[in-house]
């Protein structure tokens, strides 16, 4: 998927009619996972950051993921960034930051991964209408497939960290 294709196509969860259309437009659920063993990424210089990103495209490699669907942030413009943004592919924040951080769009837009915004990896899921056990069972396919290569980082006491 280009930048290009992007434009010219309307995301599938702003598309299609699901459960309430006619109140909710759409739901979205989000999991932050970190990887075990790497500095998180408030904490991390520039090379770590970018081990954190081949790392996350190395498992969605292993996932079956298409990974020319990865965009880095320092390479899109400020226009690009504000599609992305609207588009909720990505937070103002992993817009706003610098360094190795990044995308990886899923499918019809309706997934994405985001790379070193806050924590190491961003999952989240849209779905049309009002359906956030969709949307969070998409969310934990991601999850699922990146963690048979990711070791996320959990705490017995605390759970994921």
């Amino acid at each position: 998927m280009s930048f290009k294709s992007i434009i010219h196509s309307i995301p599938e969860w702003l598309s299609t009619d699901g459960p309430e259309s006619g109140i909710v437009i759409s739901s979205r659920t989000r999991l932050a996972r970190n990887i075990s063993g790497m500095l998180y990424a408030h904490r991390s210089d520039k090379d770590k950051l970018g081990n954190v990103v081949n790392d996350v495209i190395e498992a969605a490699e292993n996932s079956g993921y298409d990974t020319k669907d990865f965009f880095l942030i320092k390479d899109i413009d400020d226009s690009q960034k504000n599609i992305f943004i609207e588009r909720h592919l990505i937070s103002p924040a992993l817009a706003s930051a610098s360094g190795n951080r990044g995308v990886l769009v899923l499918g019809t837009e309706c997934s994405s991964v985001m790379i070193n915004e806050e924590d190491h990896l961003r999952m989240q899921s849209l779905r049309a209408g009002f359906d956030p056990m969709g949307a969070l069972k998409d969310v934990i396919e991601i999850e699922n497939k990146l963690s048979s290569s990711l070791p996320f980082s959990f705490s017995d006491e605390y759970g994921y960290l």
